[in-house]
């Protein structure tokens, strides 16, 4: 049978990626003998382009998968689909816990509740829709089958049926996999909890070998161009005795940076040190509050400020990235604890920041809460990172919500920089660290962008760099003597698709030029990744040294983002 998976991701600021459940439903119909056609829509289609769409793929069924927030839009495109003749199925964590919703809508034929591969193989086997587990077609809940124990009893998920050569190249060559299924931990705010519910009495948290996942990661970079890889379980170290052969197994088969999520309370400094020899580059956290009683009684999570602060310094010690998440607009919220959750980001200060307002999603202990107390406003909200509040709170009304996230959003850069100016000090190059001495007065420049600090990953290489927009020009006041200059050029490899023509990049002391590169990844492809510059200069005087980026030929500017990676100098005169 021929099945067009899809799973809408409309309206949002994650852009292409690698959705996990589509990939095992299609993984096992694959197996089975069944043909699965995948659509991953980024925009809304129109009814036509849909239809199109539809008629191209000729499915027998369709199966939509969806989250709460792109519920709007699977609802248009079921419902499209249905008039054009296609029998629908609804699936995924939002129409688990709001089945009812999905039905009432009368844009198809059954919801899946919970795990979905046994329902999509029975489906696609010929099996009546009432006469299959997890499938709902009314008021009725309907029986569900035992969960899947053994995770290495599933194929491998070979993704073949997936665009992955787009979606490696949006994502800067990283590719991402799960390790296992479920988080333990009773957080208010999060589906888990909810799963946790549905499936009573049943092992939630299960995990594959390590030796199948590393089969599988070989299976894919043997296919894919992967340089860094992302392991987006809930707490990737949750399981010691995996998290044990993985530390011992992972090195010695990969060369790979990747990054985990992880959570505070629950991971030690040695643990992330081991991790950081075995490749760990960056860690995904979530705080979600700076106001202690409201982390604990409000959102569930046992955690204190001072744990917090400390798993920071352990990052910080280590060189390890942090990406810190945080949630305003909680029920109970008022603008005086809005103010904790700001001030604990910026004592910590985690190198990428991340706000947004609370979603109360079905299934979680505050839904019902927000039903309980009537505090949900009933508005559309396409992403977590919209700026418009989900609930009217007593004593913290929804414009200052609005107002308070703004203004969180725009304190962001500030904090970010000074996280990454504290991470330059702490790794400086040379006697003169260019990128550690920049400030933007030193920026001379008759383009639009600005010159940035960042940091910044290419291939299997992060690097400290200054992100030029040609035509750009940093001037660094000099005392007299030689010098020699060292760097990493590039240019940012998300614009290699796009019809660029180059950039030269020179570096001038006084009225020298002493370094002239140019680099053209279009129309050559040695010039793509990092490339190693030196050159040596001498000052008579006080002067400048000049950085310069600019078109290889002509003035066309587009996609022309190019990097000094960790540019600095020594002195070369005793």
């Amino acid at each position: 049978m021929r099945i067009l998976l899809v799973v809408p991701n409309i309206a949002t600021r994650n852009g292409l990626h690698y959705p996990h459940g589509l990939g095992a439903l299609a993984a096992g119909l694959a197996a089975a003998g069944h043909e699965p056609v995948v659509s991953l829509p980024q925009e809304m289609l129109t009814r036509e382009s849909w239809r199109l769409e539809l008629r191209a793929a000729a499915p027998d069924w369709l199966a939509c998968g969806f989250s709460s927030h792109q519920w709007p839009f699977a609802r248009q495109l079921m419902a499209w689909a249905r008039e054009a003749g296609v029998p629908v199925l609804a699936g995924g964590v939002h129409a688990t816990f709001a089945p009812e919703e999905i039905l009432a809508a009368a844009v198809c034929d059954g919801v899946c509740v919970g795990e979905g591969e046994g329902a999509l193989l029975d489906l696609a086997g010929g099996k009546p829709l009432t006469a299959i587990a997890n499938v709902q077609t009314g008021t009725d809940r309907p029986a569900l089958r035992p969960l899947l124990t053994d995770l290495d009893a599933l194929p491998i998920y070979d993704r073949r049926h997936f665009p992955m050569a787009e979606i490696l190249r949006v994502n800067g060559g990283e590719l991402t996999a799960l390790a296992g299924r479920g988080c333990p931990y009773p957080c208010t705010y999060c589906c888990n909890e909810g799963w946790r519910r549905l499936y009573s009495g049943e092992p939630w948290v299960r995990w594959r070998s390590v030796s199948h996942l590393l089969a599988e990661l070989d299976c894919l970079c043997g296919r894919y161009a992967v340089d860094s890889l992302y392991f987006e379980d809930d707490i990737f170290t949750l399981n010691r005795e995996f998290l044990e052969e993985f530390l011992r197994e992972f090195p010695s088969r990969f060369a790979l940076p990747f990054r985990v999520y992880a959570r505070i309370g629950a991971i030690s400094r040695d643990d992330l040190r081991r991790l950081r020899a075995a490749g760990l580059w960056m860690v995904n956290v979530g705080v979600e509050h700076g106001d202690p009683r409201i982390r604990a009684e409000v959102l569930g999570r046992q955690m204190s400020n001072a744990q917090i602060t400390e798993f920071f310094d352990w990052c910080r010690e280590l060189g390890i990235v942090t990406r810190a998440f945080h949630i305003l607009g909680v029920p109970g919220e008022t603008p005086e604890t809005a103010q904790a959750t700001r001030d604990l980001c910026a004592a910590t200060l985690p190198d990428q920041i991340q706000v947004s307002l609370f979603e109360p999603y079905p299934g979680t202990k505050l839904a019902e809460r927000c039903r309980v107390e009537k505090l949900h406003r009933g508005v559309a909200r396409p992403t977590y990172f919209s700026a418009e509040p989900a609930l009217e709170l007593p004593g913290f009304p929804s414009d200052r919500q609005r107002e308070t996230y703004r203004a969180f959003c725009a304190a962001i850069p500030e904090l970010e920089e000074r996280a990454l100016r504290r991470a330059l000090a702490a790794a400086r190059r040379g006697e003169v660290d260019l990128v550690e001495r920049w400030a933007p007065e030193l920026v001379r420049r008759t383009g639009a962008e600005p010159v940035v600090p960042q940091r910044a990953r290419i291939g299997r290489e992060t690097k400290f760099a200054l992100f030029a927009h040609p035509r750009s020009e940093i001037a660094y006041e000099l005392p007299p003597g030689r010098y020699r200059f060292f760097a990493a050029l590039a240019l940012d490899p998300r614009c290699y698709e796009w019809d660029g023509h180059g950039v030269r990049f020179l570096v001038r002391a006084g009225d020298e030029t002493c370094l002239d590169r140019a680099l053209n990844p279009w129309r050559r492809v040695e010039d793509r990744g990092w490339h190693e510059v030196a050159a040596d200069f001498r000052l008579a005087e006080k002067g400048s040294l000049r950085l310069l980026t600019a078109p290889e030929s002509g003035d066309d500017l587009t996609a022309l983002w190019a990097l000094w990676g960790h540019p600095h100098l020594t002195r070369s005169d005793g």
